[in-house]
Formats: C-alpha cells, structure tokens, sequence
C-alpha cells in the first residue's frame, strides 16, 4: 500500500494511505462540493444585522509581552480592527504592553485563569462577543495573515460573504540558523526560512451570521437543515473546495496558486523553542505531542526556502513600532 506524505502543494498532517478507499473519497468529493454549495444557498441568513467591526481577532496568551507589539501593529496594518485577547497565567509585563491598546479601545482584555482553558475560551468569546463582529479568527502569537496581493484581509474575505468559514493554510517557519532570539529585531525580519509547500492544516475565518457544531480553530461545520435533516457543512479554502475530510488536502488543478498564508514561526530560534515554548505548555493539551525535539526537527528540517512574501509590509511595521 502506496502512503504520501506530501504532494506538490501540501506537506501533509498525517500521512495518507493511497488505496482504493482514498480514491473513492476523492471521486466523491466534487458531488459533496455541489450538495455543499445547495445547503449554503439553501440557508444563507436572510437578516444580517450591523456590526460594530468587520474583522477582529481573538486569542489566548501565557506570557508573551515580548511578542505581542509587533504582532498587533502587524495585524491592524493588514485590516484587523479589534482583538480580544485571554489571558493565560501570564506572570510577564503583558499589561503594560496592551495598556495603551485597552485604553483606545483597540484590546479587549480577558483574565482567563483555566488550565489547557483554549477551547473554553473561545466557545467564551462565541457566546459574548460574536454579535459584535462580522468575522473572527482565532490564531495564535506566532501567527501571522500573510495576503500575497492584497492590503486588507477584509478586503480578501468579500469573495466568501456567503461561507460560513474558510481556512488558510499555514506556512511553517523555523529557526533560520538562529540558535539565540534577539530581541531587538522583529520576529517577522529574523526568521525567513520556510517549508516549500504549505502545510495541509491552518487557521479559520468564522463568519459569525452562522451558526455551529462546535467551536474550532482549524476546521468548523456549520449548521445546516434540508427537509428538517440536518447537516454538518466543513470549511472551504481559498479555491472554494469543501474540507470534507480535512486529511485529504485539497487545491486547485496543477500547482495551486495561493493567495495568502498564514506565517506559523511555530519554533522562532532553537531557545525559543526549548526554554520558553516546550516549558510554558500548551493552552489546549496537558502533553502536546508537539511540545519535543522530534517534531522541533520534523519542522526545522522542512524549512528549506527563502520566504520574503511578509516583508512588503516591514516598513509599514517598523513605522508603526517607532523602529525607523
């Protein structure tokens, strides 16, 4: 039995065994995007009621103070109009930084004292703060929107008006060499040495005139009815194709071509990622399996192009930073 790892496009999550029930699912696959297509026109909300933002991003965060600056300067530049951001035991100076942010009404701050507390916050957010945003996206600190020709995610998400979510791919950074961070340069100039395929997972924009099963950041189903059943519709990608079975990537016709990613500096440099990554633990699992050194290297042995997509907006950045 054939099993793929990647294809031309994709670096895959979990291998793919290639039998007979893998092409099966993909000859399905066209037929479920068609039935996909009826259940959302079928039950598109009628009313669409105002909203304070377009676009906000929310988050949750455990000591990050040193990173989250440039991370929301970056994104207000590229169209984000409001975070809210859920604080996870941080013991740094993490209100000092976003002090100046709450007090223009840029942050909303949230005291999240929960152990492995992300979904919860999230299904958090949903409950309190949907109504007030016409989408969402949940990322985390080292994630970064990265629009290949547009200037404004709000801008690129009107071909989607009508879709419940859609995801963007990662595109996984490593060290770039760097054994030590310094912490004068910004993450987004020092680390530019990517996979060159995109990851096959990512993260979602929620179009909150829907509503779901469940609260997720990497794929969601909508809630949808035809003759009283009802019907669980997965994300689409950029290229309009439902995420079925979201191990099985899917793109365009020959080589893809993306118009955005989202920069994962999942690693930053080698100390990053052991004395401060692995040691805060994670938000959503007690033991990540992706908190050691086999998947440290697994990313870092990956990372084999020059990736300068994000550097178009640096200048804009280190404006914003009082860094020019």
């Amino acid at each position: 039995m054939n099993v793929k790892k990647f294809d031309k496009n994709f670096v895959f999550d979990k291998s793919i065994k290639i039998d007979y029930k893998y092409f099966i699912k993909r000859l399905l696959l066209p037929f479920w995007d068609v039935f996909y297509s009826v259940l959302i026109k079928l039950n598109t909300p009628k009313k669409k009621y105002p909203r304070k933002f377009q676009l906000v991003i929310c988050a949750i965060f455990k000591n990050e103070a040193v990173f989250l600056k440039e991370w929301i300067e970056y994104h207000r530049i590229i169209g984000v109009e409001h975070f809210y951001l859920y604080n996870n035991f941080s013991n740094d100076e993490y209100e000092m930084v976003l002090r100046p942010y709450i007090d223009i009404d840029l942050v909303t701050l949230i005291d999240w004292p929960i152990n492995q507390g992300q979904m919860l916050a999230y299904e958090h957010f949903w409950k309190n703060y949907r109504e007030q945003t016409q989408w969402v996206t949940f990322i985390d600190i080292d994630e970064f929107y990265c629009p290949y020709n547009c200037l404004d995610l709000k801008k690129w998400l009107k071909k989607f008006k009508d879709k419940p979510s859609v995801v963007v791919y990662w595109m996984m950074f490593g060290t770039s060499g760097n054994y030590s961070h310094d912490y004068n340069r910004l993450v987004i100039e020092q680390y530019v040495v990517s996979w060159d395929k995109m990851y096959s997972m990512g993260k979602i924009f929620i179009n909150t005139n829907w509503n779901f099963f469940k609260m997720y950041h990497h794929c969601i189903e909508a809630k949808c009815e035809l003759f009283g059943i009802s019907f669980r519709v997965p994300s689409v990608n950029e290229f309009g194709k439902y995420l079925k079975w979201d191990y099985i990537p899917r793109s365009a016709v020959g080589k893809a071509r993306f118009s955005i990613q989202l920069n994962h500096y999942w690693t930053k440099s080698f100390e990053e990622t052991i004395n401060r990554k692995f040691k805060r633990g994670d938000v959503a699992l007690r033991d990540a399996p992706t908190h050691n050194l086999d998947a440290f290297y697994f990313c870092e042995h990956n990372c084999c192009t020059i990736n300068y997509k994000i550097y178009r907006f640096m200048i804009q950045l280190k404006l914003a930073m009082g860094i020019c």
